[in-house]
């Protein structure tokens, strides 16, 4: 045991001096444009060498007209490098649904449409355009757009898009060099042409090949399918259909693929009933394994996945979302064989208002980067957002935690409280499934008839309703554990009494309060400042403190100070603390004496 701890430590030791040294910001959501007060849509992503990575999207109105084409370059550590800058040379009309794609001479492509056409610009991996911006597509009747692009195996370049109108409904492809040089002519991708065809996507393959992904509706039916084409490009160029149009799955959309190295492939899509699934094939089109439902969350919808390789052979699932905690980002880990790695997890921090438009990419260090659209976020503008996590899960060591909320022999007025305990690690979490956190409440210390809430990512939990009973003396104790094995028990077992007239009443009428409540701040996340209401039903004494994820005090912004019934507002300044979960707990004391615990999660972010 001795020696497992020393192991532990050194391996602690050497991963704090990696974090101070490279400046790590892994699993801290940071946003990715620094001009306010305009909207920011679509993003798209690309890892480069050295584990650096490029951020494009379409910004409107920054340039002082319509839609622009912009794009920011991070370090491996998520650090910018220069200021962002523009893709796009023209001001006049649309640009937008940028794609990009690296480059084996550290250059990157950015594609985009532009109008009705596709346009394509060569740019260096500090940003600077090389050469001037092209079309790419050679037809310029009808509409052209939505392109994708990617780097094949032999360096070429290759974009498709979608066109309504050129040969009926199609997906059509143009090869480039590395050097942006048009090779042979654009090629129709698909064969039936007489219903829409749309959402493209394409990796590269071993030896020359790749493969291209899209939707359509059935041969004129009423519903979307998938299908993919496999291609061979020859030594002298020659582009050669290695294996014909295949069927992928009925009644499905919004596919996503990417090369797992060899000869496979994985393809993820969404169904019909809003739930994501994926299955790996060889470069045949031909089914390696059994597809497989990716999101574990059933309840709303499920919806857009992306999918991207990791360099040390694992894959990663993302999509959007929607649900009881708003709309999100989600994601899933798996091993090169389309194994689970982990728990599916919550990505973006922040679920109110619109979060979708995700795309991932894996980066050289076997590392990932996720980025978003969010809306709402800042009160004027849309954002683009991202999150870096490392390559590799952490392996925490557990020590001994507290609970903190409710405390033991408290009296509690609701019948959905929340419980609050310390965290069991001092190191943040890389994946929030390295440490979780079984839930026990017994009516007994002796924790028979337990109910159980197993698995939690999370410190805070409130625990939903119809679990609880009004006049009832409950117990409760937290079970860590790691992904080592390990578990550890909550140093204390605490006992709280539910009041006899407790309800489950979430909301209230702040105009005419009936019972007391901590809301949410505004906004959350924040920085540096937040505002955080209470709802007061009578006047009372009021002590506010905020603590940080180790349940220290880092703040108070009332101490037993009185407030007259109604909704009051505390200001939280978060100027010169570290980013990451704060909590804010409210004490309340009416004028008989009767005390309330109330507490809630809050981010800040840098």
């Amino acid at each position: 045991m001795i020696k497992r701890y020393l192991i532990y430590l050194f391996a602690f030791s050497n991963f704090c001096i990696q974090i101070s040294s490279q400046e790590i910001t892994y699993n801290q959501e940071f946003k990715v444009n620094t001009h306010r007060n305009w909207y920011n849509y679509n993003p798209c992503i690309s890892g480069l060498a050295e584990a650096n990575f490029v951020i494009c999207w379409r910004n409107d109105g920054q340039d002082g007209s319509e839609e622009g084409i912009y794009g920011q370059l991070f370090s491996a550590s998520a650090q910018r490098l220069g200021n962002e800058f523009k893709v796009s040379a023209y001001s006049e009309s649309q640009q937008m649904n940028p794609c990009i794609t690296d480059l084996s001479d550290k250059n990157i492509l950015v594609c985009w449409e532009h109008g009705d056409l596709i346009y394509g610009r060569l740019c260096s991996s500090s940003g600077a355009h090389i050469g001037d911006e092209f079309q790419v597509n050679k037809t310029n009747r009808s509409y052209q757009g939505n392109p994708c692009a990617a780097r094949l195996t032999d360096d070429k370049l290759l974009v498709c898009w979608e066109a309504n109108g050129q040969d009926g409904y199609g997906i059509y492809g143009q090869l480039f060099s590395k050097s942006g040089v048009r090779i042979g002519q654009e090629f129709r991708v698909n064969t039936y042409s007489q219903s829409q065809q749309s959402n493209s996507c394409i990796t590269g393959l071993a030896d020359n090949k790749f493969i291209i992904c899209w939707q359509g509706y059935h041969q004129g039916e009423n519903y979307w399918s998938i299908y993919g084409q496999i291609y061979m490009v020859s030594k002298d160029n020659l582009l050669q259909e290695y294996q014909e149009n295949f069927s992928v799955k009925d009644h499905v959309n919004h596919p996503s693929v990417t090369s797992l190295g060899g000869n496979k492939f994985i393809i993820c899509w969404q169904n019909d009933e809003y739930n994501i699934y994926g299955q790996i094939y060889n470069t045949l089109g031909e089914p390696i394994n059994q597809e497989f439902k990716v999101n574990t969350s059933t309840r709303f919808w499920q919806a857009q996945p992306c999918v991207a390789r990791l360099t040390d052979g694992k894959f990663f699932i993302c999509w959007n979302s929607f649900g009881d905690n708003g709309q999100l980002i989600s994601g899933q880990l798996y091993n090169d064989i389309g194994e689970r790695v982990g728990q599916e997890f919550q990505i973006s921090d922040y679920a109110s208002n619109q979060q979708d438009f995700q795309t991932v990419a894996g980066l050289s260090n076997a590392g990932l980067i996720i980025c978003w659209e969010g809306i709402g976020r800042n009160s004027t503008d849309y954002g683009i957002y991202g999150k870096y996590y490392l390559a590799d899960p952490i392996e925490h060591i557990l020590r001994s935690f507290q609970l903190r909320e409710p405390q033991n022999d408290e009296y509690i007025n609701t019948l959905i409280p929340s419980f609050y305990w310390q965290a069991v690690s001092d190191v943040r979490k890389n994946f929030p499934w390295e440490l979780t956190y079984d839930l026990y409440i017994a009516t007994n210390n002796n924790f028979t008839d337990i109910i159980l809430f197993d698995a939690l990512q999370d410190t805070v939990f409130t625990i939903p309703k119809g679990n609880l009973s009004p006049g009832t003396t409950y117990y409760w104790k937290v079970l860590a554990r790691n992904i080592q094995g390990d578990s550890l028990w909550s140093s204390n077992t605490n006992g709280f009494y539910v009041d006899p007239n407790a309800t489950d009443i979430e909301t209230l009428n702040p105009e005419a309060p009936l019972i007391f409540s901590l809301e949410q701040n505004y906004p959350n996340p924040f920085n540096p400042m937040t505002t955080i209401p209470i709802i007061l039903a009578e006047q009372c004494r009021v002590t506010v403190k905020v603590y940080n994820i180790v349940g220290q005090v880092v703040t108070t912004l009332a101490r037993d100070q009185v407030y007259s019934a109604g909704r009051q507002l505390f200001v939280f300044d978060s100027n010169g603390l570290a980013a990451g979960v704060y909590f804010v707990r409210s004490n309340i004391v009416t004028t008989k004496g009767e005390q309330y615990n109330l507490i809630r999660k809050m981010l800040m972010i840098k």
